[in-house]
Order: C-alpha cells, then structure tokens, then sequence
C-alpha cells in the first residue's frame, strides 16, 4: 500500500471525541504476559506496529499508521492465541484505546507512564487474524519456565503466599494480594516488589561463583555465564527498568573482572542509564527509573561522604581496642543505617513528588527486614524449581520463608500504626525539589570539606554536628506551603460530581464524590487527589443526596477513614436508603454524622455554608420529593465570593430554592459568581427564572466524556448564555479550579 503514514492516532480521538476506535493493526508479538488472576486473561505486546482505522476512508482519506509498541488486552481467548509466540506477526482487529492524561490533581498519568516505556497504545483484542513467521525462542522458553515456576509455587505453596513468591522471585506483582501490596508500599519496603540488582544479583553472582570457583573456570567464562543468567532472569521477569539498570550494571562488573578493571559503582550507573535512555528518553521522568539510579548513585556517591562525616576520627588500635562495648555497638549501628539513609535522602524528593507521601519508618524497617531478605528469594526459587517434582519437601523448605513474610507483614502493620508513621507531603513545588537539592549538596559539600581538612577538632566538631542536625532538617523544605487564598477543585469524576473546597487557615470541604461512568472513583480519583493536597482526612464532606453518581466515591473514603465529620441532608436518610447506609457505616467506624437543614449555617473563619434546602424537620416541603428534588442545596461565601451548589435540583425542589431565596434576600437579587450546575446541565435543570435570580458570572458543568444522557443540554446551555455566565464543562476541561482571595477570581483548567 502507499498511503502516506503517520505518527499517531491522538488527532482522531481527539476529533471524534472517543476514547476507543475500531482497528485492526499488524505487529509482532514481544512478550505475552498475564496482569491479573484472571485466567481468561492475557496480554499481547506487539512491537513494530502498523495499523488501519476501520471506516476511516471518512477521515483524511485514509491510511496505514505507524504506531510503535502497541499492547493488546484479551479478555476473552480466541482459539488462535494459543499458537501466538513471542516473534511471530500476527494481525489483530480490536479497539484501540487512547491512553489518559490525568484529568484531576494528583491522578495517575498513564499516558506518561507508557510512553515512557515505549508503549503507544493499549488495545481491546477482538480476533487473531493471522500468525506468521518464526518464534523467538528464547523469549519462548523464559516465558514458559516462568510459567512453570509459577504453578511449582502454588502447589508448594498456595493462596496469598504463593502470590508474595510469585512477586517477589517472579516480578508478578499482580499476583500479590493488593492489600499486601499497599501495607508493604505505605510501609516503606515495596521495593522488594521490584525486580532490581537484589534479584539479578542473586542469579548471575551465583553463576559467576559457581563457575569461577567451583567449577574453577576463567574469568570471560565466568562473566559470560553471569551475564547470560542475568539476561534471562531479566527477560523471564518482565523486562523491567529496575532489572534491565541490574543487569546492564552487572555486565559492566563482569567486563571489568575480564578486563582487569576497577568497577566503580556510580559509573556503571550511569552506563546503564545512557543505554535506557537512547532506547526510550522518557524514562528520564518516570518515577521507576529516577529510583532505581537515585537509589544506586546514593550508594556510589552520597554513601561516602555521610561516611565521612559520621566517622570518627581515625584512632589507633590500643584506643579502638578500648572502645567500650556499647559505644562500638552503637557505632556499628550508625554505619549500617547509612547506606539507607543516603537511599531515603535521595529519593525522598522522588517519593514526595511522585507518591506524595513518606514512610518515616521505612528506613528502620529496611535495616531489619533487607538482610533476611535473600532466605525468602532463595527459598522461593528452590520451591519454583521443585514444587512440581517434591511438593511435600518443598512445604518445607518454604516454611522459614513463610514465617518471615509473617514478620513482614506484622513489622509494616506495627510500623503503620505508629503516630507519624506516614509524612504526606503532597504535590511539591518544582522550586522545592530545587532547593532541596541544592540545599542537601551545600551541607554534604561543607561536612566533608570539613572532614578532609586539618581544622582544629572543636572547628571539625562544629561542621560534623551541623551537618548530623542539618540532614534532617532539609527535608522540610518539601513541606506542604501555606494556603494563601480559597481554592475550589471542581473534579473531573466522569458523570457524577465532586467538589473540594480548601479555606485558607481553615477546614476543608467535599462536597460530593460519585461517579456511574468510572469504577473506584475514590481510588483512582478522590484519594490521590487528597494526597496531593497533603489532606490526611477532609474534614466535612457533605453529600447533597443519596444516588451513586454523587456517593460511591464517598463510600470508599469511608473504609479508609479519611473523612473527619459526615454531613447529610436532615430527614432523608429514611427516604434514601442509600444515606440511611452510609449513616450506619460511618457510624460503626467512629465518624460523627451531622445533619443540615433550610436556614442553617457553617461557619469557617471568613468563610460559611448556609443550607437553602431541603425544609427537613418533616417539613410539608419535602414530602414526595425524589431524591433529586430532594438534593441538599448550598450557599458558599467567602468575603465577597459566592458559590452555589445545586446537587440534582431540579422541578419541585428548584421551586423550593427559588421561594427560600426571594425570602432571604428581601426580594432582592441575590447574584452569584461560580455555579455548580444541577443535575450536570440536564434539559430539566437551571431553568431560566433561578438563572436571571442568581445570575452566575461562572458556571461548572460536571459531566462525563459521551454520556449516554446527552448532558449537558443544548438548552440549558442555551439558558446559560442568555444569562452571559461563562461555562465550564469537565467532560472537556478535566478538573477545574477556582482561585480567589475573597474579591477576585482565577480560573484554571487541567485540560
């Protein structure tokens, strides 16, 4: 064919505002992998992939499309995917799926995330329409041994333990219990996750020992066989970037061992970085890569100069020899947790940047828990060898491992319940990293210089103890700066609603968090969000009525508990039975639920709530009102700032609203600057009257992306503009913020 090609598809989602798009493209097969426990499930990635949009000889005419590395999702195993090998072309026809920029503070960015590692497009295989050429075959026979080791290990083992082994020797992460999995990553060791040099280490260190001593060859073979092991435990494990550093770095040792050479540590890092790099540049920016090198520089480089200014000075044997036994010991102690100190101070930035958290724990846990780390990875791969041929013996082998994934667990739930024991930092800003750096090199710098020079011991004393107290003290700088002025985050939840609202010096505010278009809103969306404002626990959420699209979020922040005081509706727990729930759970786990009514106010510092419906107190008002009639209606002020949120008001209830305001106001207009849309601008919703009655500068539309209800309305936009109120919608902003300080308004798109 010679139709012109192109890069990428982003211009026709973006066009055809879609998220998926028919196709069928031709790639060949790189790995096949499973991400999940279930068995139906699989994963083709395909490299060198073209492909060709189905009906698209509507648009531009056409065309075969370039589109890199392209993974394709099985939900369902079409008969032809059993004989798919690693090397082999195959042609799919699937729906291809944009991949997502974040559309809310703190959400993941797994557009970045892929791209970073090669991968273009992730797609929705339909049918395998065709398999050619030859396999690959070692791919084949890594990726068949690990299947192998695979079920040795839940037959030796079984349930959640298999699942660690699996983790931990396999790179299976998805087989890990995910509550396992996030008590090990708040704890501070989900490294131990990661394939990386601990691993590869273990795999081609043993070959090269084995080789070279036992089996007393030279050291090209030796390095060889090192080499060779580490590149198939590398492949058997995923290809990940933390074990592809390992492995790049462990070739360079072999090579000086051939060669004759010194190996320096943070020389082959950077080695391994530049090969990474010319592969895929925006590894530079994922948090994986930054790290893995982070942590391995911090060893070649911050290591030594936190040695050097803890030690002592250099004394002779007789004083060492008079050490007393509880100063020796507490030096030793020292020493052994500077290598993790020198790890944390490097990717603490990493960490609060990334992750928006850090374990204060974590480095104590990883002086306890690392060195028996090797029984359990030794363990797991003699039970992944032998499970299927001994499983009785294996039992056994894999018992003291099995007890210390016990202590493991144990040590990061007894870690996590400690006060402080995690430090959420947020979203710092890039001039914090900056300084942070620049901040932490200046101490380091002046410490050792110090260190190296001849001063008079009390002039050492002086910089050695600066430095000590210094190094604990820069991280702060990362802090969470105060909030100068109010700040209102109108989520990007898909089709439902969630507003955060953060008073300066004060409390903050939920008001709502649902969604019926996107699962585990609260997981995905609300909780980083929180996170990345440094909000351990919002402190009113308030829920304007009991339909999923405007509490299944809140439910979540429930079970974690990061919700502070409850606010519902007054009389419609029992009319909804979806708040009446939410009540008694809340309950259950010790957060006080409070009750708003018509007529009753908040106060917040300079800021208050006023409730303009429901009635409640068994008010005739409410009676036969549905749930959307029913929404809890508020009125924000701050200063001179007016914001009114209107849940899914709509008919008897905006009558309601309408009554309460000409009461309150005096029969005056009551104008308003930002306005949550009912009912996200459905027909039925901000009828003409309420709008020339509050006449909004502002309006937020909280809608998702193609819905099914056709929201928001060409009239109620329509009704919008005859009022001049400028509109913003999420479903084409993503998250919008409003900024203000009480007299003035900024608002920012995400989008």
């Amino acid at each position: 064919m010679t139709a012109e090609k192109e890069t990428y598809l982003d211009p026709f989602f973006t066009a055809e505002e879609k998220d998926e798009l028919e196709a069928g493209i031709s790639g060949v097969i790189e790995r096949i992998e499973r991400k999940s426990r279930d068995k139906e499930e699989i994963r083709l990635c395909l490299k060198d992939c073209t492909g060709i949009l189905s009906g698209e000889e509507t648009m531009n005419g056409g065309g075969i499309y370039e589109l890199g590395r392209v993974t394709v999702i099985f939900k369902e195993l079409p008969g032809s995917v059993p004989q798919a090998a690693e090397g082999r072309r195959v042609q799919v026809r699937c729906r291809l799926a944009a991949m997502e920029e974040p559309r809310n503070p703190g959400q993941f960015d797994s557009r970045g995330y892929y791209r970073a590692l090669g991968i273009s497009y992730f797609a929705y295989g339909e049918n395998l329409e065709e398999i050619s050429g030859s396999c690959d075959i070692l791919r084949v026979s890594m990726r068949k041994l690990r299947e192998w080791m695979a079920e040795n290990l839940e037959r030796a083992a079984g349930g959640q333990d298999a699942g660690l082994f699996r983790a931990m020797v396999l790179g299976e992460k998805w087989a890990a219990e995910e509550e396992t999995r996030n008590l090990y990553q708040n704890a501070g060791i989900g490294h131990l996750f990661a394939i990386s040099g601990l691993h590869i280490s273990l795999a081609g260190m043993g070959i090269y020992r084995i080789l070279r001593k036992g089996m007393k060859r030279s050291f090209s073979v030796a390095a060889l066989g090192c080499a060779g092991a580490s590149y198939c435990y590398y492949l058997m494990t995923g290809e990940g970037t933390s074990a592809g550093r390992a492995f790049l770095m462990l070739s360079v040792y072999g090579a000086g061992q051939v060669f004759g050479r010194q190996y320096d540590l943070s020389s082959g890092a950077a080695f391994a970085a530049l090969l990474l790099l010319v592969r895929s540049p925006l590894l530079l920016f994922q948090s994986g890569f930054q790290l893995s090198f982070g942590s391995v520089l911090a060893l070649g480089s911050l290591h030594p100069c936190l040695q050097s200014i803890f030690q002592k000075e250099s004394r002779t044997s007789r004083a060492k020899e008079k050490e007393k036994g509880s100063k020796k010991w507490r030096r030793k102690l020292l020493m052994a947790l500077l290598p993790g100190l020198a790890i944390q101070l490097a990717t603490i930035p990493v960490q609060a940047a990334s992750f928006y958290q850090i374990p204060v724990f974590g480095l104590l846990l990883n002086l306890l828990l690392l060195p028996l780390f090797p029984v359990i990875a030794f363990s797991g791969i003699f039970g992944a060898f032998l499970g299927g041929l001994f499983p009785q013996i294996t039992r056994t082998i894999l018992f003291p491992a099995r007890f210390l994934l016990r202590i493991y667990a144990s040590a990061c739930s007894w870690s996590l319940r400690l006060p402080g024991s995690i430090w959420r930092t947020g979203r710092p800003e890039n001039w914090q990293l900056l300084l942070y750096g620049v901040l932490l090199a200046a101490l380091l710098c002046f410490g050792k210089r110090g260190a190296e020079t001849r001063r008079t011991a009390w002039r050492r004393t002086v910089r050695r103890r600066t430095v000590r107290i210094g190094i604990w003290i820069v991280p702060f700088c990362l802090m969470p700066l105060p909030w100068r002025g109010l700040e209102l985050v109108f989520l990007d939840v898909g089709q439902g609603d969630g507003c955060f609202i953060q008073i300066p010096h004060g409390p903050t505010f939920l008001i709502d968090g649902g969604s019926s278009s996107e699962k585990e809103i609260g997981k995905y969306c609300l909780i980083p969000f929180l996170d990345s404002y440094a909000v351990d626990k919002v402190d009113y959420v308030m829920v304007s009525h009991g339909d999923e699209d405007h509490i299944n979020g809140i439910r979540e922040l429930i079970e974690e508990k990061r919700i502070a005081n409850l606010i519902l509706p007054e009389g419609q727990e029992k009319e909804q039975e979806a708040l009446g729930g939410m009540k008694n759970r809340a309950e259950q786990l010790g957060i006080p639920v409070q009750y708003l009514k018509q007529g009753e106010i908040l106060h917040a510092g300079e800021a208050s709530l006023a409730c303009l419906w429901p009635e409640g107190g068994g008010g005739d008002a409410d009676s036969g009102l549905d749930s959307n009639e029913a929404s809890m209606v508020l009125w924000f002020s701050y200063r001179k700032l007016d914001v009114l949120f209107t849940g899914d008001l709509e008919g008897a209830g905006e009558e309601g609203v309408k009554r309460y305001l000409e009461k309150w106001g005096g029969g005056k207009e009551k104008k308003i600057d930002v306005l949550k849309a009912a009912h996200h601008g459905s027909q039925n919703a901000c009828s003409e009257e309420l709008l020339r009655e509050i006449n909004p500068l502002y309006t937020v539309i909280s809608c998702g992306r193609g819905n099914r209800y056709g929201h928001p309305a060409k009239e109620t936009l329509q009704r919008l503009e005859a009022v001049r109120s400028r509109v913003f919608r999420t479903d084409k902003d993503g998250a919008v913020t409003v900024r203000s300080d009480g007299v003035s308004v900024k608002i920012q798109k995400t989008k």
